[in-house]
Parts: C-alpha cells; structure tokens; sequence
C-alpha cells in the first residue's frame, strides 16, 4: 500500500468532489509542469506525484480502493480528523441537511436530476463500506428515514433506482427493507394517480356531463 497522501499532494480534502479534484490538478500541473519550471529535477519529480495522484483519485473505483486502504488499513493518522468525519454519523448529518434542503424548496423548482446525483454522492460506493464497516443500524435506520423524506420530489424512474442505493444501506436488515418496500407501495399509487389524474378529471366531467342531460331529459 502506498504511503503518499494523495489528497495532500492535490491540496484537495478527503470529501473534495471530482470537478474540484480536476481543477486543483490543472492549477499544479500547470504551476510545476517541466516546461514552466526550466527542467528542474525536484519540481519534475513533484509534477510525477501530482500525476500520479490524480491517476489515482480521478478514477472513482481506484479513488475508493486508496480511501479503503488509507482508511481502514493504515495505521491510525495522528489527526483523525478526516476519518471521523466520513462517517456513519457524518453520512446522518449530510443526508438531514439534504432533507431540509429539499422540503424547503419549492416542489415544482427542483431539479430531479440535481437531487439524485446528491443523493449517489452521499451514498457512493466508499460511503457504504464506511455503513458496512461500522455496522450501526441505529445509524443507518435514521439515514434510511432522511432520504425517504429527501426523494419524495423524485419521479418514479429515479426513485427506484434510489431504493436500490437505501437498500444497500439497509445490509439485509428485514426491518430496514420492510420500510423501504412499504414506501415502494405507497408511492406507487402516488405514481399512478400523477399520471392518470388528468384521464380521471376528464372521465369524471364526461360523466357530469352526461348526468346532467340525463336528468333533463
């Protein structure tokens, strides 16, 4: 396992996104690429580092393979402060925030799309196996809760792909899967009343209509 932190040669956090990731990247390459530095050696060996990293934490599977080793199998960092704040607490925290975001805007302004790549941020791959690894249910339970509430905007197509996500979130846990098929269920009649809603206003009307002259006949 390497020994380099990655994320200190990119001058980027643990958390930092992949666009910001990029950015710090062009910004050093630039800064100490060979041809800006007149060829010399430790800026040329600095440039490979910085490659190098950003080989590294580009790539989402070999980004969340480094975070597992770094994390995990490391010894422990003198300042854990950045492993404790990806955690199953933190992930809680992020997703109640992402929840009130939402339920304080406007229902008819958010971007479906917009929402559900914050909720595959929140939930990436090295985010559950932070939930997998610490295995506190209490925990995961109220992350489920959140972002039930968080994806209630979301349409149908996007919401079943963010079932898939909470229940992994759920590990198999029968009471945490029976409360994400229970909103399946419940949404599901919400689907179906959104998009026959209008069919069923016309029908109604029809009906009205031909009462009416019913009766007067």
């Amino acid at each position: 396992m390497t020994s380099k932190d990655y994320y200190d040669i990119l001058h980027v956090h643990p958390r930092a996104s992949h666009e910001e990731i990029k950015r710090s990247y062009r910004k050093l390459a630039l800064k100490f690429h060979p041809d800006k530095t007149n060829n010399d050696h430790l800026a040329s060996l600095h440039f490979k580092e910085i490659k190098e990293a950003y080989e590294i934490l580009s790539n989402q599977r070999k980004r969340e393979a480094y975070n597992y080793e770094r994390f995990f199998k490391a010894a422990p960092p003198k300042n854990t402060s950045d492993i404790h704040r990806i955690s199953p607490e933190w992930i809680l925290k992020e997703a109640t925030e992402l929840r009130k975001k939402v339920q304080a805007t406007d229902p008819f302004r958010i971007n479906a799309d917009g929402l559900f790549n914050q909720l595959k941020i929140l939930l990436s791959e090295y985010n559950l196996l932070v939930l997998k690894h610490d295995n506190k249910m209490d925990v995961n339970e109220k992350i489920i809760d959140q972002l039930l509430a968080a994806t209630r905007p979301l349409p149908e197509s996007l919401f079943k792909d963010t079932t898939t996500l909470l229940n992994d979130v759920a590990q198999g846990h029968d009471p945490l899967v029976e409360k994400i098929q229970a909103e399946m269920k419940a949404r599901k009649w919400k689907y179906f009343w959104q998009k026959y809603k209008i069919v069923a206003v016309i029908l109604i009307a029809l009906i009205l209509c031909w009462l009416i002259y019913a009766v007067k006949l």
